[in-house]
């Protein structure tokens, strides 16, 4: 079983901020983070790294107990777009696989569309969070592409998703919630 999906944050435990909560209302949803993740078999993961070189620090994953590695990729205010392993056992909650704080959407993509996606995705790790974007998302003033320089969370899935032929409207007018709302239909 592969599996690819988007998860929702609500504004609770790592993301009880006052932001974050401003954030939810603001987009008019529940919603103020999403993150892209991969559950891939521990053999599918082999599979991936072998046609990729380099990315030393995602080789070194960790398969879970029930042989599986699971896969974030984000973009947090104040940080670059990154990846990170989840674990139902680490010690950091940043870590941790994804609890009743946040929701989540399967995408229905064959393997050679994911490795397509997490490629994307991982093209794009170092790139700077995009501040004006994420605060002016309602503003029509960026034209609509396939990849930015810099992401807000939401921009940054919805680029990976259209990397990989899925049409979504445009990544620079997106909220967390317009994606959910947008996925579900």
């Amino acid at each position: 079983m592969k599996m690819i999906f988007v998860a929702f944050a609500r504004p609770r435990g790592l993301y009880a901020s006052v932001l974050n909560r401003a954030a939810a209302f603001l987009t008019r949803g529940q919603y103020c983070h999403c993150e892209l993740a991969v559950s891939w078999t521990e053999e599918q993961m082999r599979t991936f790294l072998g046609e990729v070189s380099g990315w030393e620090r995602l080789r070194m994953y960790k398969h879970s107990s029930d042989g599986r590695v699971l896969l974030s990729f984000y973009s947090n205010l104040g940080d670059r777009v990154n990846f990170k392993f989840l674990s139902k056992t680490h010690i950091d909650p940043f870590y941790c696989v994804y609890d009743d704080a946040w929701d989540q959407i399967p995408m229905k993509y064959s393997f050679e569309e994911e490795k397509k996606i997490v490629r994307f995705l991982l093209d794009q790790v170092g790139s700077p969070y995009d501040l004006a974007g994420a605060w002016l998302f309602f503003v029509p003033w960026r034209r609509e592409r396939k990849s930015y320089g810099k992401y807000f969370c939401s921009q940054l899935v919805a680029c990976a998703l259209n990397h990989s032929g899925k049409a979504l409207p445009n990544p620079g007018s997106l909220s967390p919630n317009g994606l959910y709302k947008y996925l579900l239909h």
